[in-house]
């Protein structure tokens, strides 16, 4: 199953952030038998690439993606560690390239107009609205959709997005999916609070349901 195919099926996409490789695998499954099966890893810590690697390897039926790839350097390790597509909190056009170059999917952040004309100039139509809170929230991202409802641009809106007000953001056409922590929180992967993490991912899917059969 391909990126957007995983993502019209879930509409919700954990962002983790893993301190510890020894805690990829047991959340991985977890997130997993709570019904999710793609989750992105953000290079925010040291051991993010050697999560990534281990997911990859015990998990073939879980999509993973790099998060939080800001560098043209970050671009090549996470390609060459077997990353099945790249998220970005900006938009750079040298890190939209690679991943082009290499027919890896990327999603580039953007939260002004001028920087969604630049994603349809390197034609990403799949786009990061980041951070969706304080840009502006659902309101803004309808205002922002709108002059661009001809090119069919899809968001994912993440930052400040939850349980109890993801429904706002869904409710935007262009909208397909959520990008959350909150699935599964640093505290909650610190604690390897696995039960909690799978019946929250479930719980969130149960709310989303209504929408994802809509």
């Amino acid at each position: 199953m391909n990126l957007m195919d995983q993502i019209r099926t879930h509409r919700l996409i954990p962002v983790l952030e893993i301190a510890s490789a020894t805690n990829a695998l047991p959340l991985a499954e977890a997130i997993l038998e709570g019904g999710i099966s793609i989750m992105e890893i953000t290079l925010r810590t040291s051991d993010a690439i050697k999560a990534i690697i281990a997911i990859r390897n015990t998990f073939p039926e879980i999509l993973v993606g790099a998060g939080t790839v800001i560098t043209l350097e970050q671009a090549a390790m996470v390609q060459d560690v077997g990353a099945q597509f790249g998220v970005s909190p900006g938009f750079d056009s040298e890190v939209v390239r690679s991943f082009q170059d290499q027919g890896i999917p990327f999603i580039p952040g953007v939260v002004t107009p001028s920087e969604v004309q630049a994603a349809i100039k390197k034609q990403c139509y799949l786009l990061k609205y980041f951070p969706a809170d304080v840009a502006g929230g659902p309101q803004y991202l309808r205002g922002l959709s709108g002059p661009f409802s001809a090119y069919d641009i899809q968001f994912c809106a993440t930052g400040g997005v939850n349980q109890e007000n993801m429904s706002e953001y869904f409710k935007i056409p262009s909208v397909c999916s959520i990008g959350g922590s909150w699935l599964a929180s640093r505290q909650q992967i610190y604690d390897q609070d696995w039960k909690g993490i799978k019946q929250q991912v479930a719980l969130a899917l149960e709310l989303v349901l209504p929408i994802r059969e809509s």
